[in-house]
């Protein structure tokens, strides 16, 4: 513009200039060779310089942050691996993956199945159960809808200072059973809310509520607790000893991560079954091969997943609670929080961590062989 101005100022001081050069027909084809260029080249720069400033001025505010300098996601956040201390092979195989891609995290002690606490949580959950139905929940023939109510105050109190092992508590302060570790059926998994099946020797071994899925339950509780009272503005990052992650992990959070609204509870950055392409993805279009954010829709597994200090303690708050606490496996109790939309839960699709399946699962004895996900360059080439 100022070139243009410029322009239309020596025009009108040279006026009696271009009056002379004149002839009896008006301005004379040389002056009007040199205007002509004068005036193109006025109008090439305006443009140019309106076609330069007017992405910057009509940006967005979101667009803004999404050109900015990508963070490192991983860096951000404290990441905990959950290993049984005697698995030293597992161990071993983390620390490959931890040199390899430069991450710092902390080692947590899963619970072992045999300790004391597992059998009494079991003796406990059987308790409860029969107190809700008011009979023996062994007697039962059928399928049995217990009564059920979330209480009222889960999210103001997740978005609270308030300190949460009161809430935590409820479970223990209910009547323990009279003997202890009594004789009784196995347990089975409950299903919705607060829905128990009768007990089939037939029954495949996931509808079994044993040991090693309270053990599980248990460790992945005991990491929460932790990330709920980290800082808000970071985060935890959970990850089970037997994955496998993309060597480009940095890279592929960081493209997804600045999506995420600001009230999210979970991500998952590696799942089995669900289907998370059921919901649009958050993220522009891009390759088959980039990772995109989508809506959680009914994920499984807990092999790698990052928790909100928030969504911790709203996790906490359900995990806890007694009709609901220990009820079946943990990757079960999620999937049906994220559905009944009690948890705001989104998944990395696709996946940036899978199952490496080496070996037998520490909940089951049978192989890790029926859900397979590669990854786009794994550090361990799965």
């Amino acid at each position: 513009m100022s070139l243009s101005r410029g322009f239309m100022y020596s025009a009108i001081s040279g006026n009696e200039a271009m009056l002379a050069a004149q002839g009896p027909y008006g301005r004379s084809p040389t002056l009007r060779t040199f205007s002509l260029i004068t005036i193109s080249m006025s109008l090439i720069f305006f443009w140019f310089w309106t076609f330069l400033e007017t992405p910057y001025e009509s940006a967005t505010l979101s667009q803004a942050i999404h050109i900015s300098q990508p963070k490192d996601v991983l860096d951000e956040s404290k990441i905990f691996v959950i290993s049984l201390p005697r698995r030293h092979d597992r161990q071993a195989q983390m620390e490959h993956l931890r040199s390899f891609l430069n991450l710092k995290w902390t080692y947590w002690d899963a619970v072992d199945v045999k300790e004391e606490r597992i059998s009494t949580i079991l003796d406990q959950v059987h308790s409860i159960r029969n107190r809700a139905a008011n009979l023996s929940i062994d007697t039962i023939s059928e399928r049995i809808r217990l009564p059920f109510q979330w209480p009222s105050n889960v999210d103001a109190l997740a978005k609270s200072n308030v300190s949460l092992a009161a809430a935590e508590a409820l479970f223990w302060t209910s009547p323990s059973p009279a003997g202890k570790h009594t004789s009784r059926s196995p347990l089975t998994c409950a299903a919705a809310d607060f829905t128990i099946l009768p007990y089939d020797a037939d029954l495949p071994e996931q509808k079994i509520l044993n040991a090693p899925r309270v053990a599980c339950w248990e460790s992945h509780l005991s990491v929460i607790k932790e990330i709920a009272e980290l800082e808000k503005d970071t985060f935890g990052v959970i990850l089970e000893d037997d994955v496998d992650l993309e060597k480009d992990i940095r890279s592929r959070l960081a493209r997804v991560w600045t999506y995420l609204p600001d009230d999210w509870d979970m991500v998952y950055l590696g799942h089995c079954w669900g289907n998370e392409i059921y919901y649009p993805a958050l993220t522009p279009p891009a390759s088959s091969d980039e990772s995109q954010l989508h809506p959680s829709k009914k994920p499984k597994c807990t092999h790698a997943y990052a928790v909100s200090p928030v969504g911790a303690r709203r996790l906490l708050l359900h995990l806890t609670y007694p009709p609901f606490a220990y009820s079946r496996a943990i990757d079960q109790a999620y999937a049906w929080l994220i559905k009944t939309k009690r948890i705001k839960s989104f998944s990395i699709v696709p996946s940036v961590a899978v199952q490496t399946k080496n070996g037998l699962s520490d909940i089951s004895e049978e192989k890790l062989i029926i859900w397979k996900e590669a990854l786009v360059d794994g550090v361990f080439g799965i």
